[in-house]
């Protein structure tokens, strides 16, 4: 169904294009051709946005943490949105400039975001699952960085 959506977008920004590229009517019904197109693509397009899995979120709630800039995170935690190999990590908050710093169990430390990267960590792109949807990318990191900026409070 997302693929309909993205080619009926594909379509009506098409016809816009050609509609104005060409003399086969007068200006003001090539701009309410283009406007009435341009309207369908951005209601395609908000359709495609609503199709897309719910709620990206994390309960942050459940990672409520007592004066600790470190806590453990598990698959079981996150579900579907778990975006690490490995079942579980650790994720740490380090002060000052709020370096969030993912610790595996194997021992190894990675960089969460750029003030980290900024301390030497590699990234986390050896650690981090493909995403099921495009299996070309991998997996959104912002659910484990929620939990670290939540860690730095």
């Amino acid at each position: 169904m997302n693929l309909i959506y993205v080619a009926l977008i594909f379509a009506s920004l098409f016809l816009i294009f050609w509609v104005q590229r060409t003399q086969m009517a007068t200006r003001p019904i090539r701009w309410g051709v283009s406007l009435l197109a341009l309207g369908a693509a951005g209601f395609l397009a908000s359709q495609f946005v609503a199709a897309q899995p719910t709620s990206q979120r994390v309960n942050l709630e459940q990672f409520a943490t007592a004066n600790t800039s470190r806590i453990k995170v598990t698959q079981s935690q996150l579900g579907d949105l778990w975006p690490l190999l490995a079942t579980e990590a650790e994720v740490e908050c380090v002060q000052p400039g709020m370096a969030l710093i993912l610790h595996t169990p194997d021992g190894k430390s990675y960089a969460l975001n750029g003030m980290a990267r900024e301390r030497g960590l590699p990234t986390m792109e050896t650690v981090t699952a493909r995403d099921r949807h495009i299996p070309a990318a991998r997996m959104n990191l912002q659910p484990l960085m929620d939990i670290g900026f939540r860690l730095c409070k």
